[in-house]
Parts: C-alpha cells; sequence; structure tokens
C-alpha cells in the first residue's frame, strides 16, 4: 500500500471539492479547504496492518481553538478500510462525516468570529480606562485588563471588565476596579462618589 502522504493525497483529488494536503505528521495527514479552512485529520489506525494492506484511517475535523462544541453537535470520527482505494474513500468521508461536519464547522466559525469581534471591544474600552486612569492594556492569554499606579507612586490598581448577556449577546460591561495603598480620606471620597451615583 502507497504510503498515507500518497494515498491521502490521492483521497483529496477524488473530493467533489477542493482539498489539498497541509500538514503531514508519522502517523496522520490533515487536509484542508482552503476556502474555508475546514480541516480533517486522516489518521492511520495501525501501521502494522497499514504495512500489510489492510490499515483503516480514522477521519475526524478540526475546529477553531477555544470553541466549545456541544454534545448536540459534537461529530463522531469515522473509520473507512484504506484497501477500498482512494475514490471509495473519499466518497465514504463525503457522505458519512463532511455531510455533518461542514455545517458544525460553519457555526463553530461564526462564533469564532463573534468572540473576537467581542475581545476587540473589550479591549477597546480598556483603552478608554487606560488612557483616563494613566495605566497600560495587559492582553496576555487568558489576561484582559488594565494595570496602573497613581503619579505618586502609591496607588496602584488593576481594572477588568463583566460583560452583561442577552442570550449569547454582549449588550454592556462594567468595570471592576481592584486599587491597593489608597488612603483613608481618598477611599472615603470614592465611596461617596459611588453612592452618588446609585
Amino acid at each position: 500500500m502507497s504510503s498515507l502522504v500518497n494515498f491521502t493525497r490521492e483521497i483529496a483529488s477524488c473530493m467533489s471539492t477542493h482539498w489539498e494536503v497541509a500538514q503531514v505528521y508519522e502517523r496522520a495527514v490533515y487536509i484542508e479547504q482552503p476556502e474555508t479552512g475546514a480541516t480533517l485529520v486522516l489518521r492511520m489506525n495501525n501501521p502494522y496492518e497499514w504495512e500489510i494492506g489492510k490499515g483503516k484511517l480514522e477521519v475526524y475535523g478540526k475546529f477553531p481553538d477555544g470553541i466549545f462544541i456541544p454534545d448536540d453537535k459534537k461529530v463522531k470520527e469515522i473509520y473507512i478500510s484504506a484497501s477500498r482505494g482512494p475514490k471509495t474513500v473519499a466518497i465514504a468521508i463525503e457522505r458519512r462525516y463532511l455531510s455533518a461536519y461542514i455545517p458544525v464547522f460553519k457555526w463553530a466559525m461564526e462564533r469564532c468570529r463573534k468572540s473576537e469581534r467581542a475581545k476587540e471591544q473589550r479591549l477597546e474600552l480598556l483603552a478608554v480606562l487606560a488612557d483616563a486612569y494613566g495605566g497600560k492594556v495587559i492582553n496576555e492569554r487568558d489576561i484582559e485588563e488594565v494595570r496602573f499606579t497613581s503619579t505618586s507612586g502609591n496607588v496602584y490598581g488593576t481594572l477588568s471588565l463583566t460583560a452583561h448577556f442577552d442570550g449569547n449577546k454582549a449588550i454592556g460591561h462594567d468595570v471592576n476596579i481592584d486599587l491597593h495603598n489608597v488612603s483613608f480620606e481618598t477611599a472615603l471620597r470614592v465611596g461617596k462618589l459611588l453612592n452618588q451615583a446609585q
């Protein structure tokens, strides 16, 4: 039987839409649909069986990082005998897997775009706060906040945002303020300002 990468390349050429080899590993090859970014993993199930012409391919799809796929949308991997040849394998993939995977992938991509836009909006709001407090926006991994130090160097703290949601849509934000080394008099003034705002 031909090598996994060559066999996968033949499968991709037999698909009804354009797919191409994207990444190659020892026991798996990723193929990608350039127009959508959809990615399939074709994994060699058993190297020994593959060598004697009886191997199976495990096929499953990739989704954007950080997007949770709920149970009712999860697409179960499939297994196909590689001995059936690339054209038959390609047909099986399209009928048995892609018909379920592509709609969920599109849903996940839309969630990803909304998540990215929501993050952009949060960072824009944090930038406004950073300007007002003379601070700096920190955007590292899971941290999104403003860190600031007063001009005197004594008071320091952080500002972060909590979103309000209507369903899955953020409709506003509250600001969380964490202050340190604030004088008693300043704390009283802040308390009075907060009471007036309420």
